[in-house]
């Protein structure tokens, strides 16, 4: 990954539960710094809960946000916020974009809110952008450069990293854990250590953020480390060869463990691979190139990380013998393709279809001129859509934020579906009044005393605003 004259971009938001399609952000946070971290501008913005979405007790007892703030008429709506979020990151585009476990969590909940507001989704690693993940820096500083990041242990002598713990025991006051803000500050404490500190590891952090840089690698290197956490949540590297590719999904690569005989593998159907594949004590591992694994050439890695009872000539030779194996490699590929990707989504809610396709020309220019479009223009840019997806969503944006614009059947109907949509019986992968009421029951002890009950009073307030 190039760094020369691009930003970093450090971010954070919390979020009103933990399901990428179904919560929202409601918090976020983000610093833009130069190449040595050092602050160029911040932005922060907080937004009300849209009308739809029901959020988590416990997320907001993390997060300490009373539920009543989350009707705020003072705060911008939703889809204001995600405008001013998305305008700040364009303006600090091109960057590199960080935060802290926010490849497989925060980056997708942008995502979501990009996609769901009508905007571009893919802002963080298109148009010269890319991203990186400290959480990742901090397992490969752990394992690369051990002096340099001190990590909590839990009762069973594993290192731990969460970012409310890390930070305190590497010296950063962090007294406003879960506020956005907050952990942005905590994270670029992180980062600056490292790179102070094991610069290589830095390094290493920037040439894994870019997927083209990791296929390179694969393609390039005979043998590899892979650093990160085994079963049993210990920290450790790998030494690994690839070994397939995924024809469904070409940033899944398939690496094999050189500790393991693969000659004992090489017989294997694709059946019987999948099986193996599908076990705790596998010796092939899945490696998704765009989500920033920590991987480092055999020459690059410290002397502790490789087998002690093998040379390096051995684990070459053990990796040509994969690479030469043409069938075996076949049949990897084909072992890795997940049968249950295939099956058919039966909801047909739109935020479940975000990954099915890009939008064409027109519709992008559409889209752009429908957030610039006064009064009834909106419903003529929303009428010229052809992706039913954004049409979808447009209609929500209006209903939400110019329902005046819509007739009395249209706001019927969309009011109706909330309706349902928040009262349904069956099991569904969003949060309905039954479920909260369920959930916050769940919080049991954590609700005693004044603030607790303070907090349930104004949750259930909350609930009952939804029946009305």
């Amino acid at each position: 990954m190039e760094q020369d004259n691009k930003n970093y971009v450090f971010y954070d938001l919390e979020t009103s539960g933990l399901s990428k399609q179904f919560d929202q952000i409601l918090q976020f946070g983000a610093i833009l710094t130069d190449g040595e971290l050092k602050e160029i501008d911040r932005l922060e913005v907080r937004c009300r809960l849209q009308t739809h979405i029901i959020p988590s007790p416990r997320a907001l007892q993390v997060t300490r946000v009373s539920p009543s703030s989350l009707t705020d008429e003072s705060l911008p709506t939703h889809y204001q916020a995600i405008r001013t979020i998305y305008k700040k990151l364009s303006s600090w585009s091109p960057a590199i974009f960080f935060g802290y476990n926010s490849i497989s969590f925060d980056e997708e909940f942008l995502r979501q809110a990009f996609y769901q507001t009508l905007h571009p989704c893919y802002l963080t690693n298109t148009n010269g952008s890319t991203r990186g993940d400290i959480l990742r820096l901090m397992h490969a500083t752990h394992i690369l450069a051990p002096d340099t990041i001190f990590p909590v242990y839990d009762g069973k002598g594993r290192a731990r990293f969460m970012l409310d713990q890390l930070a305190p025991k590497n010296g950063f006051p962090h007294l406003q854990a879960h506020d956005a803000m907050a952990d942005v500050e905590a994270t670029i404490y992180l980062a600056k250590r490292v790179l102070d500190e094991a610069p290589h590891v830095w390094d290493m952090l920037l040439a894994t953020g870019d997927k083209k840089s990791v296929q390179d690698m694969l393609s390039s290197q005979e043998v590899l480390v892979l650093c990160g956490g085994n079963q049993g949540g210990t920290m450790s590297g790998n030494v690994v060869t690839p070994c397939g590719i995924n024809p469904l999904m070409q940033n899944q690569h398939g690496v094999f463990d050189l500790n393991h005989d693969p000659e004992k593998y090489f017989e294997l159907d694709t059946e019987s691979l999948r099986t193996v594949m599908g076990s705790k004590e596998s010796p092939i591992r899945k490696v998704y190139t765009n989500r920033q694994p920590i991987l480092v050439p055999m020459d690059d890695t410290p002397e502790h990380l490789l087998p002690s009872d093998m040379t390096s000539e051995d684990l070459t030779v053990k990796a040509r013998l994969i690479r030469e194996n043409t069938d075996f490699r076949l049949r990897v590929s084909e072992a890795m393709v997940d049968e249950s990707d295939s099956e058919e989504e039966t909801l047909d809610e739109v935020e479940l279809k975000i990954y099915e396709g890009f939008v064409n020309r027109t519709d992008a220019s559409l889209m752009e001129k429908f957030h610039h479009a006064s009064g009834k223009n909106k419903i003529e840019v929303l009428r010229g859509l052809d992706d039913l997806r954004m049409k979808r969503l447009a209609q929500r944006i209006l209903y939400f934020e110019h329902s005046e614009l819509l007739s009395d059947k249209v706001k019927s109907a969309m009011k109706d579906k909330i309706q349902k949509r928040l009262t349904v019986s069956e099991e569904v992968p969003w949060r309905t009044i039954d479920k909260a009421r369920a959930e916050l029951e769940s919080l049991g002890d954590l609700m005693i005393g004044s603030e607790g009950e303070k907090f349930v009073q104004d949750y259930q307030s909350l609930l009952n605003s939804y029946e009305e």
